[in-house]
């Protein structure tokens, strides 16, 4: 973050914010957000693990992520104790509303326990490799080469299209063209990859309702300093 500087000296200056500098460990400085950082946030989000808002301003759990982020075993131990803890936080929850729904109701219920799948530093592996394939092996469903597939021993519930999303939701260009001018879109129809065709097309639609919103709140912007002169 960007703090201007209202000071006499330097009105016109612009400079970083030192306060964020507390949230930042050295770490994070040597480690290239394309590379590292990116694929591991992504990682997060289809693991359904604290990722966004709820992982940025908790200042532990940021901190902890920048750490464990450069190292595939670090970072699979990590996950997993997130794992842990948000498993154990919904089994206190599950217990608390038995507990007060057996007052009203005394008759016993059966309660099943799921044991969640375990997070390894090859399934991060995996992951970065399936990530860095980029959004044209997504949208043509060609995850994997034929002489490569280990990724998916790994990860064998990952999709295309759940790649495809992650990747445009961490900035990637979804209006991509191939070096003949093929679309993602024609790719994905053309291959029959339809889950992605899906994500291409709701993607298209939030960036354009993004768009009319900021084109509406220009214009009232500008409507109001029009009327206010």
């Amino acid at each position: 973050p960007l703090n201007n500087n209202n000071n006499n000296n330097s009105s016109n200056s612009t400079t970083f914010d030192d306060r964020f500098l507390f949230l930042l460990p050295p770490q994070y400085f040597g480690a290239r957000l394309e590379r590292i950082l990116a694929p591991r946030h992504a990682f997060l989000m289809y693991r359904n693990l604290p990722h966004g808002p709820a992982l940025i301003h908790d200042r532990e759990k940021w901190q902890a992520f920048l750490v464990a982020a450069r190292k595939p075993k670090h970072f699979a131990a990590l996950c997993q104790s997130w794992q842990q803890r948000e498993r154990q936080e919904h089994e206190q929850q599950s217990t608390t509303s038995s507990s007060r729904s057996s007052v009203d109701d005394p008759t016993p219920t059966s309660t099943t326990t799921t044991t969640p799948n375990i997070i390894t530093a090859k399934q991060i592996e995996a992951f970065d490799v399936l990530f860095g394939r980029g959004l044209m092996a997504a949208a043509r469903n060609d995850l994997v080469q034929p002489n490569n597939a280990w990724p998916l021993q790994y990860l064998p519930t990952i999709t295309a299209a759940n790649i495809l999303d992650l990747l445009i939701r961490h900035g990637a260009n979804p209006y991509q063209l191939d070096h003949r001018g093929v679309s993602l879109l024609h790719w994905a129809a053309g291959t029959g990859n339809l889950e992605g065709v899906q994500v291409l097309l709701r993607h298209s639609r939030e960036q354009r309702q993004e768009r009319e919103r900021q084109h509406s709140m220009s214009a009232s912007l500008s409507s109001s300093s029009s009327s206010s002169s």
